[in-house]
């Protein structure tokens, strides 16, 4: 029988979860260009302002908890 170590899991899922959403900022990192920004409607750039920033508070989080 397999047995599951559940920190080690814990762990590989919130690595995980850190560079799914360093790529999802990454991937995301054009919109935020000067030159693309500005094109956008008003909507948009509130949507992917919020969007990052959550990403960011998201990351930030998981990194703390993973330093502990």
């Amino acid at each position: 029988m397999i047995q599951i170590d559940q920190e080690k899991l814990n762990q590989w899922q919130k690595e995980k979860q850190i560079k799914d959403l360093k790529k999802l900022l990454s991937d995301s990192d054009f919109r935020m260009t000067t030159d693309y920004f500005s094109q956008m409607t008003e909507e948009d750039q509130d949507h992917w302002t919020l969007k990052r920033s959550s990403w960011r508070t998201e990351l930030r989080a998981l990194e703390g908890a993973t330093q502990l």
